[in-house]
């Protein structure tokens, strides 16, 4: 079972690896989904991106996984809440599938030593 935990971590890691190079490579496209009322949309694309493969390398090494798996859950949640929420009725997947990122986040908490 161990070895199932290690590739579901690297797996997860990589994943989010790829979505922060993703916000590097579609900036304009990604700096759209923000809500007008917060301000320097391209700044926090940038800083989102940065966070997500600063996480996903520390989940994917095990590497202060814990604290990197709260804080991604917690970002995400905030990604729900400030741009899928106010949108509700076109965004149902997307909460569904950000949920289901914020609950794999939290159990790799739960079960990571450091």
């Amino acid at each position: 079972m161990k070895i199932l935990s290690i590739i579901g971590r690297i797996i997860y890691g990589i994943s989010f690896i790829a979505f922060g190079f993703n916000h590097f490579r579609k900036t304009e496209k990604i700096a759209s989904y923000i809500p007008d009322y917060i301000p320097w949309h391209t700044i926090w694309v940038y800083i989102t991106g940065v966070a997500f493969i600063l996480a996903g390398i520390s989940i994917a090494i095990h590497f202060k996984s814990k604290l990197a798996s709260i804080c991604l859950a917690t970002m995400i949640f905030l990604f729900i809440i400030i741009l899928y929420l106010p949108d509700l009725m076109s965004s149902k997947m997307a909460i569904v599938t950000y949920s289901a990122f914020i609950g794999a986040s939290l159990f790799i908490a739960a079960n990571s030593k450091k």
